[in-house]
């Protein structure tokens, strides 16, 4: 049971980190904030926290 949930602990980290990396991508290519933050399943406001830093 314990690994289960540690099984999916990390598949959650690995599933953001995916979709921080699309994210970045999208943005470079110059994709709109307002397309990409649901896209990704972020808020505006948390993405605009997270790509500020």
């Amino acid at each position: 049971m314990q690994e289960s949930s540690v099984y999916r602990s990390i598949w959650r980290e690995a599933e953001e980190e995916r979709n921080r990396a699309i994210a970045i991508n999208l943005l470079r290519r110059g994709v709109a904030i307002d397309i990409i933050a649901p896209s990704v399943g972020l808020s505006i406001g948390k993405f605009n926290n997270f790509s500020s830093n």
